[in-house]
């Protein structure tokens, strides 16, 4: 029985008075058929590829059969590579193994004789050369190198010349015991590149990737492992980083598409993502946490505000501030939401009003909790966070005379050791959150953006777009510091607050305008009666990814 390609079968028909049956991999003909066939017919000779002439006889022993008594083998011949002539022998009640080399584009190029000293090269029908992977220099005898193939027959289709099939090997030095002329190789002895051969068919690790990253839910990241069962069978794993792990349909689908493109079945894992990992085992865990401190701090800054605390000058006794309340509050207020208030107020609503947090979507009520919760995500809480910081920082600055620092905030913990190695520490962990914070901000910015001149202007969406966009806000930015803050900061500050104030004054006065006041005042007062109740939802009965993915967002964003 032969499972090789068809040079093997023209062999035998050109050169054997053997009967042949032909058949596959188990895809054409399935195993169990093939071994009832070799019982019937009393096949003594298999070739074919290594691993699949072990499943043979796995099959066969399922199938209620005896390898060597009821398919009675004498000889197996096939593509050893580095697979375990004692076991595959075994495995076939002691048949003698011989192995060949050859690929499908040149046909049989080498056989191992009785001496078993490698295989000989059938040099009269091809002319082979070893190179280096690196160079393409001929590589002189014993040393291991590329086989480079020209076949001298072939002269249909196409001919081929100097096809470098990867495969390495090396030239035997000593002379043939058997007194053949011939060259020998030492056999399969690896590739110089990725390749994988899996129950006779060609694999490249890069290509199943790419086939299996065309699925939306991949993140293009991927891992090929070949593994071999306790039955010595082969078989090829990809793991494949998604969004969401959980989602045995996205498996399904990528395992389906390989399958088809591939003609052989790859078993299909899905990893999540480091950080999609790490955003989940923290908000799962520590949610609850974050949430309890949200709402600490925003109860201890109202509490401060009314307390006689509140009425400390952040900044020497009998000073004046420096900038007015309206230049405070138009610098306060861009650096504290900036556009991302701009797209969300009307996005975020919208959102939640389809796919609410809890309750029917597209519903009165739906419509009602939009507003409440994104009433939550932007309102106390969020700017009971950033006046913590800033007071914070103002006071040790302006009162204390510490750096403007995190670290000064630890003064009264660990006092002078702030001006030490601990207190860098500290800083350079400030440093980093603000650094995922703001490219937080610059990078949904961006998005936005990009968005916004795709619909008005139709440029593309795209990477390079986005970049672009990326520099000249920076520019802008960068600008704005080094002219200083009443120059720069102050001025580009008042300028947003004012171009936000016009906007809204078009909003209100071309659309809806009773529609929007009365809805402003029923949506302020649903959100203070419910301000408790959201503010310390934790999502406990319900486990869903809703809430990491927006209020545990938020307010570690904040």
């Amino acid at each position: 029985m032969i499972n090789g390609g068809h040079y093997v079968r023209e062999t035998f028909v050109h050169y054997s008075p053997a009967l042949y049956l032909s058949a596959g991999t188990g895809n054409e003909t399935r195993s169990a058929q093939q071994v009832q066939n070799m019982a019937r017919f009393g096949v003594t000779v298999i070739v074919g590829f290594a691993d699949y002439i072990v499943k043979l006889a796995q099959v066969a022993r399922e199938e209620g059969l005896v390898p060597g008594k009821d398919i009675p083998v004498r000889m197996i011949v096939g593509h050893m590579g580095r697979e375990s002539r004692e076991a595959i022998s075994e495995a076939w009640g002691g048949a003698e193994i011989y192995d060949l080399y050859g690929v499908g584009d040149t046909g049989i190029v080498a056989f191992e004789a009785a001496d078993r000293e490698g295989m000989y090269v059938h040099e009269d029908a091809y002319l082979l050369d070893l190179t280096d992977p690196d160079t393409g220099a001929v590589v002189p005898d014993g040393r291991e190198g590329n086989m480079v193939i020209t076949v001298l027959f072939k002269d249909d289709i196409y001919p081929v010349i100097r096809f470098d099939t990867k495969d390495v090997t090396a030239f035997e030095t000593k002379p043939s015991s058997l007194g053949y002329s011939f060259r020998r190789i030492r056999g399969f002895l690896g590739r110089s590149d990725n390749m994988v051969k899996l129950r006779g068919i060609n694999l490249y690790p890069i290509a199943i990737g790419a086939i299996a990253n065309e699925h939306a839910a991949t993140t293009g990241e991927y891992i090929c492992r070949a593994d071999r069962d306790a039955d010595g069978r082969d078989e090829m794993t990809i793991t494949v980083e998604v969004k969401d792990s959980n989602d045995a349909r996205v498996r399904d689908e990528i395992a389906a598409e390989l399958k088809t493109r591939l003609g052989i079945a790859i078993n299909v894992e899905l990893a999540e993502s480091t950080f999609q990992w790490v955003k989940t085992t923290v908000a799962s865990k520590t949610g609850w946490f974050l949430v309890l401190t949200v709402n600490v701090v925003l109860v201890f800054v109202v509490w401060l505000m009314f307390s006689r605390h509140g009425r400390i000058t952040l900044g020497k006794d009998g000073e004046k501030p420096e900038f007015s309340t309206w230049a405070w509050f138009s610098m306060l207020f861009s650096a504290g939401m900036g556009i991302g208030l701009l797209f969300y107020s009307v996005a975020e609503p919208m959102f939640h009003f389809v796919s609410p947090p809890m309750g029917e979507g597209n519903t009165v009520e739906a419509a009602r909790l939009s507003m409440a919760v994104s009433f939550i995500h932007w309102g106390l809480h969020a700017w009971a966070i950033y006046a913590l910081v800033g007071l914070t920082l103002a006071f040790f600055s302006f009162r204390m005379n510490l750096p403007l620092t995190i670290r000064s905030a630890f003064y009264p913990l660990i006092g002078e050791r702030v001006h030490g190695p601990l207190g860098n520490f500290i800083d350079i962990l400030a440093v980093v959150a603000t650094l995922f914070g703001v490219a937080t901000s610059l990078g949904l910015g961006v998005q936005q953006v990009n968005a916004g001149l795709n619909y008005l202007m139709g440029i593309s969406i795209s990477t390079s777009t986005q970049i672009v966009l990326i520099v000249v806000i920076t520019a802008a930015a960068t600008t704005s510091v080094v002219l200083g803050l009443d120059n720069g900061i102050r001025r580009l500050s008042e300028f947003n607050i004012a171009a936000a104030f016009l906007l809204l004054a078009f909003v209100l006065v071309t659309g809806p305008t009773v529609f929007l006041l009365g809805s402003m005042v029923q949506n302020t007062g649903h959100y203070l009666q419910n301000l408790i109740e959201l503010g310390t939802w934790t999502e406990v009965y319900q486990r869903t990814d809703w809430q990491s993915d927006w209020t545990i967002f938020y307010w570690a964003w904040w």
